[in-house]
């Protein structure tokens, strides 16, 4: 099974729409699965997305058979462009760091948006789901969807942005 989590239902509903979910939950938790796909929506924050993460992985008894992504957009400083899609090779967040591949970029989480721009590229849940998903089949793509400027996001665009680069995350 392919789990594919996000922080947003915006982020989840380019899958949902391309690939025709059907929306459950399981307590608190909001997801859309078929057969083969299963889209979970942690919420915003690294807590949020461990707490989400670990949820499942016990519920859905994951192992190393199974491919996760952690799948959203990210801010990112303007060595990248509007739209880009950058695999994951590490998250760190604040003095951890996680090691997922040899080739990709660095993912930064914070606790909050960026709004004061930096190098790299950031988000608010990788590292969570990095924490939880690290020991097995995992994949954290991130679409750039601003240069520190957070008041451009809108629901729509958030979608647009992730249904727009769906084949290049390799599912």
């Amino acid at each position: 099974m392919i789990y594919i989590f996000v922080a947003t239902k915006a982020e989840a509903q380019a899958f949902v729409d391309k690939y025709k979910l059907p929306k459950k939950r399981q307590n608190t938790i909001t997801y859309f699965e078929n057969e083969k796909l299963c889209v979970i929506i942690t919420g915003i924050g690294v807590k949020n997305a461990i707490d989400v993460a670990t949820t499942i992985k016990q519920h859905f008894a994951l192992t190393i058979k199974d491919t996760i992504y952690n799948i959203g957009i990210a801010a990112a400083s303007t060595t990248y462009a509007i739209g880009e899609v950058v695999s994951i090779k590490e998250c760190r967040y604040k003095e951890h760091c996680i090691e997922l591949s040899n080739s990709g970029v660095t993912l930064t989480t914070l606790d909050t948006p960026l709004t004061t721009l930096r190098d790299g590229v950031f988000d608010m849940e990788g590292y969570g789901i990095a924490f939880v998903f690290s020991e097995l089949n995992l994949y954290i793509y991130k679409v750039i969807s601003d240069h520190a400027q957070p008041q451009i996001i809108s629901k729509d665009y958030a979608k647009r942005l992730i249904f727009k680069n769906i084949e290049e995350f390799g599912l």
